[in-house]
């Protein structure tokens, strides 16, 4: 009975409604917003940053180094809300994103600015809540590159990053007073700190991320430093590929615990699904 009682407290514990629900809802759609406006002003401030750092040779990584460290950390990020606590975990995000943009408002070169990127997308929080990122980011595509191009034309593309600050404030002291969660009650997050550490795929995220930069180099490069015949661009997609088995047979060897378990992508709705969203989000980079 005294158990069945404390099953009930913790439940409600873990559950708001009312005006808290929504003052919750409002802050994870505003740090989604935060996202989408980054994601999309950036691609009217390049021209402007690549002249002031004369950098125009290497303009494709402006985006790319945000998307780099997305794409290696992202599914690891996601294990994190089962092992830590969620709301210190997405917090953790928050501050990591205004880290980066407070570098790449302060850069005072590309190396710098290329940093504060990677930064921004080392904590991506997309894994957490995909359900709301539809919505803020068809709208902060209709919004994002007119505020960009004011910034950039009236007092610097650098407000386009220092714009993060408020609101990311913001969505801070919303989650720090109004959400409140057990971390305990998740017998995943009762493990010590080393057999969490322990269940995150660490090898397949540098995997992904040494994958990743083979392709960006070899596409950057191609035509451009080297003949797309090169010695260096073969040699980086003959690496593309043997990173690619590599990981591969990593994630089959993992399971469960890879970054990619195999037996989810034997599952043909989701199979097809990640495919839609891969090529649909590939649309949207290239607009």
């Amino acid at each position: 009975m005294e158990e069945t009682k404390g099953k009930q407290e913790a439940t409600k514990a873990i559950h708001l409604s009312g005006w808290k629900l929504g003052v919750v809802i409002a802050s994870l759609w505003l740090g989604t917003l935060l996202v989408a406006i980054d994601n999309t002003i950036i691609g009217i401030v390049v021209p402007k940053i690549s002249t002031q750092f004369d950098s125009l040779e290497d303009v494709g990584w402006y985006g790319s180094s945000y998307l780099l460290t997305v794409t290696a950390c992202g599914p690891n990020f996601g294990k994190l809300f089962k092992y830590f606590d969620p709301k210190y975990t997405y917090l953790a995000a928050i501050v990591g994103f205004e880290v980066g943009s407070v570098v790449c408002a302060a850069a005072p070169n590309f190396s710098s600015f290329i940093a504060g990127r990677a930064i921004a997308g080392l904590l991506d929080k997309r894994p957490m809540f995909l359900g709301i990122i539809v919505s803020v980011f068809g709208m902060a595509m209709g919004f994002g590159p007119p505020l960009g191009g004011a910034f950039t034309d009236g007092i610097g593309w650098r407000w386009c990053f220092w714009i993060n600050l408020p609101i990311g404030g913001a969505v801070i002291a919303l989650i720090l007073l109004f959400l409140t969660l057990d971390g305990t009650l998740n017998d995943d997050r009762r493990q010590t700190t080393f057999s969490k550490l322990k269940s995150l795929d660490f090898v397949g995220a540098m995997l992904i991320f040494g994958a990743v930069c083979c392709l960006l180099l070899a596409v950057q490069w191609g035509g451009t430093k080297y003949a797309w015949i090169s010695a260096p661009i073969i040699g980086l997609f003959v690496s593309l590929g043997l990173i690619l088995i590599i990981f591969i047979a990593h994630q089959w060897w993992q399971g469960d615990k890879g970054t990619i378990p195999p037996r989810v992508l034997r599952q043909r709705p989701i199979l097809t699904r990640s495919l839609f969203i891969c090529f649909s989000h590939e649309r949207w980079l290239l607009r």
